[in-house]
């Protein structure tokens, strides 16, 4: 099964013809109910929910952003609810609801209505068994570097249990509420969610090198996403127009990722092994051409493809926006040496 593609085709029946347990992680927001004009195409959830089962690795976690439409009768569907409850009844964990908080809601309540403005929808997160990868994303702590109060647990018998004061951390794990700005509509697709939700799903539960699948790729959010973190992808939608969208949005950030950088020629230095790479690295016995890693350099797709080989912790650093630069990943990580500044003559 090749990766790193689109296929233009109906989820369920693209799937069908692909090997059990081969997806890591799948990330999509399909087109619930009636909210969504997916150019008059039929959406065969149980159909696609027994094959997203079928093909997630053991350990696979499939995320499922979703929302509910209102009824003539001015009841809100549970199409959302329902759906989940199958993913439960086929196998799947339901491994953790999680909110996506919207922090610039469209404001529609009106007396008619008789609502507050609907300002969320639901991530479900499902996991075939345990969840194989688990990768926390921290926010800063307030008070970090301050001791907190001293407090009481209960125990199950209702008994107070004295807990001492503890130093506050610098940070800590996000909660399952992620407040992140509704996307400007720009993309051409009816619906696109914001870039942050695919980058931090993507992140928190799979590793460099691993398959995302987005079975209703839409414009590509997931796609974009996996390969900007260093991640193999597989994208389906029934939809020649939004295959091509999502094409064009994976070859402009694939091209970006692949700007070089000014050739310098490398040097020789203690630690270097010049036929595997650094001897501190988990891989520095890997063989390679001397001669064509030379010619190479530093341009940013060498640098890139270590980081991605020896350093993955780093390349997802540099994704994230930690380093302005390519090259100073790569200085992070010791792939290569900073510019000793210039002393002129005593």
């Amino acid at each position: 099964m090749d990766r790193n593609q689109v296929i233009c085709g109906e989820a369920s029946k693209v799937m069908a013809s692909w090997p059990d347990e081969s997806i890591d992680l799948t990330v999509t927001s399909p087109p619930y109910d009636n909210l969504r004009d997916y150019k008059g195409y039929d959406f065969p959830f149980e159909e696609i929910a027994l094959e997203l089962y079928r093909i997630s690795k053991p350990g696979g976690v499939v995320v499922w952003v979703v929302n509910d439409a209102t009824d003539k009768n001015g009841s809100k569907t549970g199409t959302s609810y329902k759906q989940a409850l199958f993913f439960m009844e086929i196998g799947f964990r339901l491994h953790l609801p999680m909110i996506w908080e919207k922090t610039n809601p469209t404001p529609q309540t009106t007396l008619r209505s008789r609502r507050y403005t609907p300002s969320f929808e639901y991530m479900f997160v499902f996991s075939k068994g345990a969840p194989a990868t688990y990768n926390p994303i921290e926010q800063k702590c307030k008070n970090a570097g301050k001791r907190s109060g001293s407090s009481s647990q209960r125990k199950p018998s209702g008994e107070k249990r004295p807990r001492a004061s503890q130093m506050i951390k610098p940070t800590k794990p996000l909660t399952n509420v992620w407040q992140i700005p509704v996307l400007k509509n720009g993309s051409g697709h009816p619906a696109p969610f914001p870039d942050e939700i695919a980058l931090r799903h993507i992140r928190s539960w799979s590793n460099p090198g691993d398959t995302i699948l987005d079975p209703m790729a839409g414009s590509g959010t997931t796609l974009v996403a996996a390969a900007r973190l260093g991640r193999k992808y597989l994208g389906i939608d029934i939809s020649q127009d939004y295959c091509d969208m999502a094409a064009k949005r994976i070859e402009a950030e694939t091209a970006q990722l692949s700007l070089d950088l000014p050739i310098i020629e490398p040097q020789p230095r203690p630690g270097l092994h010049q036929h595997g790479g650094d001897r501190r690295s988990r891989n520095w016995n890997q063989p390679y051409n001397c001669n064509h890693e030379k010619k190479r350099g530093n341009s940013a797709e060498y640098l890139i493809d270590r980081l991605r080989r020896d350093h993955p912790d780093i390349l997802d650093r540099l994704h994230s926006g930690e380093f302005r630069s390519v090259r100073a990943a790569a200085i992070a990580a010791g792939v290569v040496r900073a510019r000793e500044p210039h002393r002129g003559h005593s």
